[in-house]
């Protein structure tokens, strides 16, 4: 984690707070970006060509911040050197 997320998650600390992870699935209609496969979306509710990301955020009574995100690679992508690069 950041330093900066550190700062923020300090400046919003409160006992009632729940940190939340949630993915998003974004529909894409090539295969050339990064983690682009065929696999379930709730977004278009079905298996689609899409890429999944993750998010991990901090809702508070005091505000709220992202703390990380980070691109989902399904097997065949984390897998195969050839294209990560």
């Amino acid at each position: 984690m950041s330093a900066c997320s550190c700062a923020r998650l300090t400046v919003l600390a409160a006992d009632d707070a729940v940190p939340i992870a949630d993915e998003t699935g974004d529909r894409k209609k090539g295969t050339r970006s990064a983690g682009v496969r065929r696999q379930h979306t709730g977004t278009a509710g079905r298996i689609e060509n899409s890429q999944i990301n993750v998010h991990l955020s901090y809702p508070s009574r005091l505000g709220r911040t992202l703390i990380d995100r980070e691109l989902y690679l399904v097997r065949g992508w984390a897998d195969t050197s050839a294209l990560r690069s």
